[in-house]
């Protein structure tokens, strides 16, 4: 799943804009007997995906948390960022990139045996606008694409900001990351920002970065990975039989030919329940290096 994040001054404009790119309907009421009449109505149409807005159907960002006391009492209640958020949710990157869609339009050639009707006119895919209409822009501090009214932004950013307010996530099912080196056209890679690319994770080091790390390393470092922890040795701590350690396993204790320096020792035998440093010539423990 790919999801947009998408911000807007109005919800009209909004959906206004979906509509435009035929992912759905904006219709107004015109029952003048109707209590709703004149109002607009967003249906989303488009098979491939589906809209929802943020905190559904609020739509408002949070931009500071709410402050509570100890009683559980708000003494300053939250708050939000203008205009409105919504996620906009592909299933796959075809329909993103590669579904060219389709909208009703009247036709003005007054030569067309048409001419007069609605008929249908392509708009091309999503993929094509953010890349040939957009251009970047900075919106409350995320660095995002905008074009007619529209600003997209890196659902990394937007989690980041919400984890260091303490305030919970995304509330649908799925998450929001952009793991896919295929679709960070959608939002800019700043300095500082992490991606993950073939399995390894890695920080930009230059703003509006659009390239992989093999299309340009030097635009890119790769984060290490955290060293495996090793645990000290305990007598039936490990996972195998009744308490065994598996060939191969790893611990912590102390070598007594190294002055009882904390050493690292690997099991050279399966099943093994003895103690390391005490049968050293048997290789039942393998001393490795100092801890």
């Amino acid at each position: 799943m790919i999801d947009l994040f998408i911000h807007c001054g109005t919800k009209f404009a909004l959906h206004q804009w979906l509509a435009v790119r035929g992912l759905g309907e904006n219709v107004q009421d015109t029952d003048a007997t109707s209590p709703t009449f004149g109002d607009y109505f967003y249906t989303h149409t488009a098979k491939d995906s589906t809209f929802l807005y943020w905190r559904h159907p609020s739509g408002k960002l949070e931009a500071t948390a709410p402050v509570i006391d100890g009683n559980g009492d708000v003494t300053t209640p939250a708050t939000f960022y203008n205009g409105f958020y919504g996620i906009l949710r592909f299933e796959d990157f075809e329909g993103l990139n590669d579904t060219v869609r389709t909208i009703k339009v009247e036709d003005t050639d007054e030569q067309s045996p048409t001419f007069g009707q609605m008929i249908d006119q392509e708009v091309g895919t999503l993929a094509s606008w953010i890349r040939d209409s957009t251009a970047t822009s900075i919106l409350e501090g995320f660095a995002g694409y905008g074009g007619e009214g529209i600003t997209i932004i890196a659902p990394e950013d937007v989690d980041a900001h919400l984890e260091a307010e303490g305030i919970p996530g995304h509330e649908i099912l799925g998450g929001m990351g952009w793991s896919d080196p295929r679709v960070w056209f959608l939002g800019p890679v700043m300095t500082g920002n992490t991606r993950t690319f073939g399995g390894d994770d890695y920080t930009s080091l230059v703003d509006f970065n659009v390239w992989t790390p093999t299309q340009a390393p030097q635009t890119w470092e790769l984060q290490a990975a955290p060293e495996p922890t090793v645990d000290p040795w305990s007598q039936g701590g490990g996972t195998g039989t009744a308490g065994s350690y598996n060939l191969g396993d790893r611990v912590t204790h102390p070598n007594p030919e190294e002055s009882n320096a904390l050493w690292i020792w690997e099991s050279g035998i399966p099943a093994n329940t003895t103690e390391p440093g005490t049968l050293i010539v048997f290789n039942y423990w393998i001393p490795i290096g100092p801890a």
